[in-house]
C-alpha cells in the first residue's frame, strides 16, 4: 500500500474486502490474513485465537446486509499482545517511536562531474542508441532514438519525450558503477526527478531533460538521505524524504502521503503523463518484469537475460 492509500482506505481490511469482491467467503478470507502467513513464516503463536497464543485480536463490527451477506470490514476494537490499542474505534496509543543505527543514514552521494555524459559515439553509425520505453505500469520495452548531439555528447530531447536516465550505485561497500541511457514514454517537459526507493537495487535512480537539473536533484537527495526529488530550471520543487537506509520515510503516514502526493503532482506539471509516474520510476530496475531494464552496468535484457548497452553491437 501507498501512504495516501493508507491514509484514504486502510491495509489488510481492504485487502480482505477486495479478496470477498473476487468470491472468496469471508471466514476463509480472514483466515488467509492471520492464521495462514502466520504458519508460513513460522509464527506458531500467532495467528489465530487459542490457549498460549499471543493476545492479538481484531474485533470487527457485523457489517452484512439484511439478507445475510457481507458488506465491508469495519475495524472496531485491536488488541495487541493483552493492551487494547483500539477501541471501539478509537485509538488509546500513540504512535511507536522507532530508532535507527547511524549506518542506515547518509546513503546517498551527489553525482561526480561527468557522471551524466554520454559521448556521441556511444551510438551507432546512424547516430541511434537503444532506449528504455515506458509501456504502462511496470513495462518498459525496447526502442530506438536518436538523442541530438552536441558538443561531442548526446543529449535528451524533451520535444521528441526522450529523457535522459540514469542508475547510480550507492551501496556504501561496493562500487558497481553507473550507467546511463535514454527513456521514452516518462512525457517529461522540463525538469528532473530522482529517487533512492529503486526496486531490487540500492541505487540512485534519475531521469530528465537536462544534466544540471538532474545533478541537483540528486544533490537533493543527498541532503534529505534519500527519497524523491523533483527539480525544474535549479530549483526543487517537491521532495518526500526517505532517509532509512534511503528506502524508508522517518515521517508519520500522513505527512508521508502529502510529500509522496507534492512529487506525483510536481511531475504532473512538469509533462509526465503515464497514470502512476512514480511507480514507473522506481520499477525501471524490476527486472522480475520481462522487457528492457536498467543495471548498473547497461540494461538488462531481461528477455534474452543479458546486459546490454547503448549500441546495437
Amino acid at each position: 500500500m501507498w501512504p495516501r492509500k493508507l491514509v484514504d482506505e486502510g491495509h489488510v481490511d481492504v485487502v480482505v474486502e477486495r479478496v470477498v469482491e473476487e468470491g472468496v467467503s469471508l471466514p476463509e478470507a480472514l483466515r488467509m490474513a492471520t492464521l495462514t502467513p502466520a504458519r508460513h513464516y513460522g509464527l506458531d503463536d500467532r495467528g489465530s485465537l487459542a490457549p498460549g497464543n499471543v493476545a492479538d485480536i481484531v474485533v470487527l463490527e457485523d457489517l452484512r446486509t439484511d439478507d445475510g451477506d457481507f458488506e465491508t470490514v469495519d475495524v472496531s476494537t485491536v488488541v495487541t499482545d493483552g493492551e487494547v490499542v483500539l477501541d471501539t474505534h478509537d485509538l488509546t496509543v500513540s504512535p511507536r517511536v522507532h530508532e535507527y543505527p547511524d549506518e542506515v543514514y547518509g546513503t546517498v552521494s551527489p553525482l561526480a562531474a561527468g557522471t551524466l555524459s554520454v559521448p556521441a559515439d556511444a551510438a551507432d553509425e546512424d547516430g541511434s542508441v537503444r532506449a528504455l520505453d515506458h509501456q504502462q505500469g511496470l513495462i518498459t520495452t525496447e526502442t530506438r532514438v536518436a538523442p541530438p548531439a552536441e558538443d561531442g555528447e548526446l543529449h535528451a530531447d524533451p520535444d521528441a519525450d526522450l529523457a535522459k536516465v540514469a542508475l547510480v550505485d550507492r551501496h556504501p561497500d561496493a562500487d558497481r558503477g553507473s550507467f546511463v541511457g535514454f527513456l521514452t514514454g516518462l512525457g517529461l517537459d522540463e525538469g528532473a526527478v530522482a529517487t533512492t526507493t529503486t526496486w531490487e537495487a540500492a541505487g540512485t535512480l534519475v531521469a530528465g531533460t537536462n544534466d544540471a537539473d538532474m545533478q541537483t536533484a540528486v544533490a537533493h537527495l543527498a541532503e534529505l538521505g534519500g527519497g524523491w526529488a523533483v527539480v525544474a530550471d535549479g530549483d526543487v520543487v517537491a521532495d518526500a524524504p526517505a532517509p532509512v537506509g534511503g528506502f524508508c520515510s522517518a515521517l508519520d503516514v500522513q505527512d508521508t502521503a502529502k510529500a509522496m502526493d507534492a512529487v506525483d503532482e510536481a511531475l504532473s506539471r512538469l509533462g509526465a503523463d503515464p497514470e502512476r509516474p512514480m511507480l514507473a520510476l522506481q520499477t525501471l530496475t524490476f527486472t522480475g518484469v520481462p522487457g528492457l531494464k536498467l543495471t548498473f552496468g547497461g540494461y538488462a535484457d531481461v528477455t534474452e537475460r543479458a546486459v546490454v548497452g547503448l549500441a546495437s553491437q
